[in-house]
């Protein structure tokens, strides 16, 4: 099991990710993220992970408020899942 991982993402979108080559990814099982109030685009590395982590069993991620909620179910169910990983969104408490 890999350690945790901390990546800030300042709202980098997902050609960044791309670039950013990380071979760890195949290795995921569980993922748990949180993000700030402000980020808009800080969804984008957990789509990254969702389309390329081919042995994810599990995300959740937590974000602030209801709209980022809201749109980030919305982008989560329009992408192209390498794995069956169960998707979980909740609110930051």
């Amino acid at each position: 099991m890999l350690p945790f991982v901390y990546f800030q993402s300042s709202g980098f979108g997902t050609e960044y990710w791309k670039l950013q080559n990380l071979a760890f990814l195949h290795q995921l099982k569980e993922v748990t993220m949180q993000y700030s109030d402000d980020g808009s685009n800080e969804i984008e590395f957990s789509t990254y992970i969702l389309k390329n982590a081919q042995n994810l069993k599990k995300i959740v991620i937590f974000l602030g408020c209801e709209d980022e909620q809201s749109k980030a179910a919305r982008m989560v169910s329009r992408i192209k899942m390498i794995s069956t990983a169960t998707i979980i969104i909740r609110r930051r408490e």
